[in-house]
């Protein structure tokens, strides 16, 4: 958390609250959050540029500020709100850097276990994490064809793989499950072994699940904030995520929760063979 409809809606939210305005001050107030230099670095750095774009690249928020990137991973808690008004007025507790913005602006990035990421870079593809990534499915060309050769040299279960970023980049812990349940297919099977006909119906979910939460605004489990402050409603319509124990919205069987690498997977092993 947050996966990408949640980095998604922040983006489309911070393109058009801070696009084409200028940082005048950066506040930090724990610098534990920067990466890649000091604070007086990163301040030097964007004091005076202006947001030309804010763009995702996949759990990533990526303010290209021309000729520098300042990208964002909020991990597990972080968050980018954009507010108005005296910068005091805004500061919350788990506020961690606030960026003063031209136009009485300002952009707080808050996080409270401290799991988030920001760094200065001349191009986002200098940062591991970006450079190693899938490709995104929200892309247009991200076909059947494209998921089917990420697939087919995939041992390891169909919903390990899907949390692979560099399979398929963005898709976290939630979304695999309500993917996987929305195409019928067992979470556990090998993503090689997968047939074309469950190659199809696995990339019709995956669109569908994703561009649904997008135009949701996410899923707010406990810390997401979209960029203006709002919560995600798509945790009010998941039909197998955190449902373990209740009956399955299409059979009534009971949804199973196990542990795939360490993570939690919900699943209904009738609708999901």
């Amino acid at each position: 958390m947050p996966e990408l409809p949640e980095v998604e809606t922040i983006c489309r939210d911070l393109l058009r609250l801070v696009r084409g305005l200028v940082f005048e001050d950066v506040r930090i107030i724990d610098r534990r959050v920067i990466r890649g230099g000091s604070g007086a670095f990163f301040h030097r750095s964007l004091v005076g540029r202006k947001i030309v774009d804010v763009r995702r690249r996949g759990k990533a928020v990526v303010l290209d500020l021309g000729g520098l990137c300042l990208v964002v991973q909020p991990m597990m808690t972080g968050q980018l709100v954009a507010r108005s008004g005296p910068a005091e007025d805004v500061l919350l507790k788990e506020t961690k850097i606030v960026f003063l913005l031209s136009k009485r602006r300002q952009l707080l990035y808050n996080d409270q276990r401290l799991f988030g990421r920001l760094q200065i870079v001349a191009r986002e593809e200098d940062l591991d994490y970006i450079r190693q990534l899938g490709p995104d499915p929200l892309d247009k060309n991200f076909t059947v064809e494209v998921l089917a050769e990420r697939l087919r040299q995939r041992r390891p279960a169909i919903k390990t793989v899907l949390m692979d970023g560099r399979c398929i980049a963005g898709i976290g812990n939630i979304y695999a499950s309500e993917i996987l349940f929305r195409c019928g297919i067992d979470p556990c099977q090998s993503a090689m072994r997968l047939s074309m006909p469950q190659m199809m119906r696995l990339h019709k979910a995956v669109l569908e699940v994703l561009c649904e939460a997008v135009a949701m605004g996410g899923t707010t489990v406990r810390n997401y904030r979209s960029g203006d402050g709002q919560s995600g409603q798509f945790q009010n319509v998941v039909r197998v995520y955190g449902r373990d124990g209740q009956p399955c919205q299409v059979c009534g069987r009971e949804i199973v929760r196990i542990v795939q690498s360490q993570r939690s997977t919900f699943y209904c092993s009738h609708c999901q063979k």
